[in-house]
């Protein structure tokens, strides 16, 4: 039997076929030559690839500047303290041109301004002058004035301890007279010009006192009627006080005569604030602070201009005001002597918008009005501007609302008046020379004169050559290098379909100022864009205050070459301190204001003037956003961004907190005519809520790194009043919370200068209404929604605690929540220094923007106890 395989089709042998396949798998998997030419080039192409890739990474990472924030933040310590608060000049300028001033280490220094040399007041000893203590020279300077030891009860005003020094003698003399172990507190001292060494005139317990000669033991009496909270002397009053910071008492230019006001305030009715004393205390509920406090329904102070002969002490004479006010309600603003035998007086009416300037004669002592000021438009004047006289005692230069032609608008400008003509000009100059590049205001001259004066917190002198007239800028040489420099802050997109013209049309019109590129030292090519000026007897020399925007410094030049004399004061210590310290970024805008139907009417302003704090490591380009609290200003007719060096509470904030701090200038601020002054005129509140409302709208859609939602609000006095006013009529929610510090809430229980100057008489035709509107008990309906935090010292004097009381109950009333917080003895400039205060509204503020509702028991009750 035949068996067999078969591999192929036909059966056959295939063993020949498998080897030779073997033979060539064998062959084919033989090493073959490497291709390393190919290889060496495909490495390089991926190095080249991995080196582009390296470049641009590098290329497109930003350089690392190091930490976001460079230096430690500011601390609340540190704005609190003294330690980055700029030394202040305490200078006075002697006969010859000489000033005298301290040194680094309180020793009082003599500078010759001619030559420029620096000496001590004393070669062989040493007259401490301690810290906040002034110190003058006599007429002859033989003798020196300290006075130390300022104190200032409730209530009261200022007193502190005075003794001279004979610098010929060394012997020390305590004023008044006593015993050198008894230390006398009193309320003024001051000088006699007389060529007699040695007289002053101080004021004790209200009544006047006249020391002929320092060397001997003998004080004469000029009035005896001084009682406390009755009639005061020589020392303004609590009214008088409170509006402003005049002197009441001055001598002529021979030092014979003395003219003082005598101030009657037994019509006007008292106050009663308690002092809470320690719980162990017999007086914890029987002190009390009684205070003079004249409201609009209420009589104010009566006043007497008087007159004393010194050479003849019972010669007293009262100087009658002018007859057309003799019956009426004044205050006295403003006295100066022209010469020995006339005076010029200032009265104003209760109302204050007239003003009436009379010069009161020797002999008869009756005042004549020779010239009337009026507010031009409805509203207020500035009470108490000095004024400077001609040598012939006729003509007299005065600030003045003028009327602008072309215009409806008033501004303050200068006015040069002939009391025998009874004619006035306006004291004006044809040609501006070296202007900064700033608005000027409406200053264009149209009568010459020679004037030193400070416009828009820069030194100008107004010149007369032979051929033309001339206003020059002392302190713009500089500015106008800095002006160029502009912010490059990012701005935020339009989103479409919510942003309109109008509001595209606002963002793109935002002005952004320069910044202070070295806002912590001083350098010689510093910019100056703050100043004061204080100017020699002899007109040639005076010194230069420059307050900002870098560390405040004060020097000496010349006039008229503005040469620089003596840098007397850099403030060095201020600078070292400073350097390692991380500033706030400070921009300042011009926001258009392009709303309608709004309340504004003749009044609106084209622009708003804002400054924003910026936190140090805010970067625009990142998606980063900060919330914003807006600071409103503590009084009208104020400004509120400047370019003053300011160590305050908004640093803090702004570097120590990461919050962006946003200060605006509103209606009824100074600096940009009456028309928009005034305009808060009898309606408080009504343009600043608008004002406030829609910048901030402006910003938050301006700017990127502003949190649309995290606002809030907060102010002091006029500004708490802002605060809850602009809370209670903000119907799209900007802000959700505010902080109110010792808040106006009744006009008719405030202080009679202050309310009748932006609301008018009570007794006027409507001023009942204008009150009632401007109450803020009658719009807190609508504060149901929003956080209120009320702070308030019990010894405030001027806004005294009732005001938040009232608004507590009301807000009880309507059971709404809030927070409150007291401070027992304590007025606000205490407030002002109490680091619990800034901690409970950080506490509150942090609140606040983390969530902007506050919790509603029910919806129905709130809206029936809001009906």
């Amino acid at each position: 039997m035949n068996s067999g395989l078969s591999s192929g089709p036909h059966g056959g042998d295939d063993t020949p076929d498998r080897e030779k396949n073997a033979l060539y798998e064998l062959v084919a998997s033989a090493p073959s030559r490497k291709n390393w030419k190919g290889m060496l080039i495909a490495i390089c192409v991926i190095f080249a690839i991995l080196g582009c890739i390296l470049a641009s990474v590098i290329v497109m990472t930003p350089v690392d500047d190091g930490p976001r924030v460079k230096g430690s933040r500011f601390s609340l310590e540190d704005v609190l303290g003294d330690k980055f608060q700029p030394l202040k000049f305490n200078g006075s300028w002697l006969k010859n041109d000489q000033l005298l001033i301290t040194d680094g280490n309180d020793n009082l220094q003599i500078l010759d301004a001619p030559s420029g040399t620096l000496q001590p007041l004393l070669y062989n000893e040493s007259i401490p002058v301690p810290p906040g203590s002034k110190y003058f020279l006599s007429s002859d300077n033989r003798f020196l004035l300290l006075t130390t030891d300022y104190k200032k009860r409730p209530g009261s005003g200022e007193e502190f301890e005075a003794k001279v020094y004979d610098l010929s003698t060394g012997i020390v003399y305590p004023i008044p007279f006593a015993s050198p172990d008894e230390n006398v507190p009193i309320q003024a001292v001051m000088w006699s010009p007389s060529a007699r060494s040695g007289a002053l005139v101080y004021c004790h317990q209200n009544d006047i006192y006249y020391i002929p000669d320092i060397t001997i033991d003998q004080t004469e009496r000029i009035t005896s009627d001084g009682s406390f909270n009755g009639i005061s002397n020589g020392v303004p009053d609590w009214t008088y006080r409170a509006m402003s910071k005049q002197p009441a008492m001055w001598f002529s230019e021979s030092g014979d005569r003395l003219s003082y006001i005598a101030f009657n305030d037994t019509a006007v009715p008292e106050i009663k604030l308690s002092i809470y004393s320690e719980p162990d205390s017999f007086e914890l509920y029987t002190e009390q602070v009684l205070i003079r406090y004249p409201t609009p329904s209420s009589p104010i102070p009566r006043v007497s201009l008087r007159v004393v002969d010194l050479m003849e002490k019972d010669m007293v004479k009262e100087l009658r005001p002018p007859l057309s006010i003799k019956d009426q309600e004044y205050y006295l603003t403003m006295v100066k002597w022209v010469n020995d035998q006339r005076i010029c007086a200032i009265w104003t009416l209760r109302s204050q918008n007239v003003s009436l300037i009379s010069f009161c004669d020797a002999g008869p002592w009756h005042c004549q009005t020779v010239s009337t000021i009026e507010s031009g438009l409805k509203g207020w004047l500035d009470v108490g501007a000095d004024m400077l006289f001609h040598p012939n005692g006729n003509s007299f230069l005065h600030l003045a609302p003028v009327q602008i032609d072309h215009t409806q608008d008033y501004f303050t400008n200068i006015i040069m008046v002939d009391a025998i003509k009874r004619a006035f000009v306006a004291c004006h100059s044809i040609q501006i020379r070296n202007p900064p590049p700033t608005r000027m205001g409406h200053e264009q001259w149209a009568q010459p004169c020679v004037l030193f004066r400070i416009s828009r917190r820069r030194v100008e002198i107004n010149g007369q050559k032979a051929d033309q007239n001339t206003v020059e800028c002392l302190t713009c040489s500089i500015l106008a290098r800095h002006l160029g420099e502009t912010s490059s802050l990012s701005t935020a997109s339009s989103t479409s379909g919510s942003s309109s013209s109008s509001k595209s049309q606002s963002k793109n019109s935002i002005q952004m100022n320069f910044t202070s590129s070295h806002p912590n030292h001083y350098h010689a090519n510093s910019s100056c864009r703050y100043s004061n000026a204080i100017l020699s007897p002899s007109l040639e020399y005076y010194v230069h205050e420059c307050l900002g925007p870098t560390i405040p410094y004060v020097e000496v030049r010349s006039l008229p070459t503005n040469k620089l004399v003596k840098l007397i004061q850099v403030n060095h210590q201020l600078q070292l301190d400073s350097l390692g310290k991380a500033f706030p970024r400070k921009i300042q805008l011009k926001v258009p204001l392009l709303v309608d139907n709004t309340p504004w009417k003749r009044s609106k302003p084209d622009y708003v003037a804002v400054e924003l704090y910026l936190p140090p490591g805010l970067k625009e380009d990142e998606s980063t956003v900060y919330p914003l609290l807006v600071w409103t200003t503590d009084e009208p007719a104020t400004v509120s961004v400047t370019d003053e060096w300011k160590m305050d509470w908004a640093t803090y904030m702004a570097s120590g907190r990461d919050v962006i701090v946003a200060k605006i200038d509103l209606h009824g601020s100074q600096g940009s005519g009456h028309l928009l002054r005034n305009s808060i005129y009898r309606q408080p509140g009504v343009l600043e809520a608008v004002d406030l409302i829609q910048t901030t709208k402006i910003l938050q859609e301006t700017f990127s790194f502003i949190s649309p939602i995290k606002t809030a609000l907060i102010g002091a006095h006029y500004g708490g009043f802002l605060s809850i006013y602009t809370l209670a009529n903000d119907p799209s929610a900007v802000f959700g919370c505010g902080i109110a510090i010792s808040p106006v809430s009744s006009w008719k229980t405030l202080a009679a200068p202050y309310a009748e100057r932006y609301l008018g008489l009570l007794g006027e035709r409507d001023g009942q209404r204008h009150y009632f509107e401007a109450d803020l008990t009658t719009c807190t309906k609508n504060l149901h929604t929003r956080k209120l935090f009320l702070l308030h010292g019990t010894l405030e004097e001027k806004y005294h605690v009732t005001h938040s009381m009232l608004i507590a109950k009301n807000l009880i009333e309507k059971r709404f929540s809030f927070q409150q917080q007291l401070y027992p003895d304590a007025n606000y400039q205490m407030m002002l220094r109490n680091a619990q205060m800034y901690e409970s509204i950080d506490k509150f503020l942090n609140g606040c923007y983390d969530g902007r509702e506050m919790p509603e028991l029910d919806n129905t009750l709130h809206k029936d106890r809001a009906d």
